[in-house]
């Protein structure tokens, strides 16, 4: 399989780049990339130019897989001009963190997208993590069954996830996802209780979690404890009635397991499990 990598948001450092790559490669894939991927212009891996520029470019280039090099911030700055180019297949898409923002383009089109590690993080997820992410991107990984810590009530429904505070800034944008129906999976790094409860109330007030199949609560990392967390995001719901369960292994440690996006899933307080047709 070609994997295409690319950087529509933050710098990647070269060690952590080529530690991933050389990972990749170990697996068996195909890797190529751009001397775009390795650009820097502060926050950003490049300017929104050379950004939108690459990625178009690896469109065309037509790979199995488009994976982001990083996270960080950017790819809402070009999302908008991507969008424009996303008519026709498009490749399996691979990332988290920012990548959520190209998470919701390729929902729109009807595209099977991964959440799991950027590149630049796949060395540091443990081999089990790796061993799954790799198995779904070759198509053998085709149903899971993630233990949950909790909640209350049973959901049905296609699989979103995402980065909470990255889809509560989409809220008002054209890339903003449909979540109807939908049983969606948030998860967050270095965000203090406080925010989690502002960006879930924003989504709420804006109407965006009205018709909600059910929400699953992944990883919160970062200082605060996990059940401040949970219950700052339970709050943020203002008494919506919606199915919740918490404690997922989904999100930035290590131990993440990778999600694919649109895939039917089932879940209650004690599991999340999802199969692809």
């Amino acid at each position: 399989m070609q994997i295409r990598i690319v950087a529509p948001s933050g710098p990647v450092t070269e060690e952590r780049l080529d530690g991933g790559i050389a990972l990749l490669e170990e697996a068996g894939f195909r890797v190529t990339s751009s001397p775009a991927v390795r650009a820097r212009d502060g926050y950003l891996a490049g300017d929104d130019a050379m950004r939108t520029r690459d990625f178009i470019d690896a469109l065309n280039d037509a790979p199995d897989v488009i994976w982001a090099a990083r996270g960080g911030y950017g790819a809402g700055r070009i999302a908008h001009e991507i969008a424009k180019h996303c008519d026709g297949p498009l490749p399996v898409l691979v990332g988290f963190s920012d990548t959520t923002v190209l998470h919701c383009l390729w929902q729109q089109h009807g595209a099977f997208s991964i959440h799991a590690a950027n590149v630049s993080t796949v060395a540091e997820w443990d081999h089990a993590a790796r061993t799954q992410l790799f198995s779904m991107i070759r198509g053998e990984c085709r149903s899971a069954v993630l233990p949950a810590m909790g909640g209350e009530g049973h959901a049905q429904g296609p699989l979103f996830v995402a980065n909470l505070t990255v889809l509560a800034s989409l809220v008002g944008t054209s890339v903003f996802p449909d979540l109807a129906g939908h049983i969606l999976v948030v998860e967050d790094i270095n965000e203090a209780p406080y925010r989690l409860d502002r960006v879930m109330s924003q989504l709420h007030h804006a109407g965006a979690l009205r018709d909600l199949a059910g929400l699953a609560i992944g990883q919160c990392t970062g200082d605060a404890k996990y059940e401040e967390s949970v219950a700052a995001i339970r709050r943020g719901l203002n008494d919506a009635r919606v199915a919740v369960c918490f404690g997922l292994p989904v999100g930035h440690d290590a131990s993440s397991v990778a999600l694919p996006q649109g895939v039917m899933a089932t879940m209650d307080p004690t599991q999340l499990t999802w199969v692809r047709a």
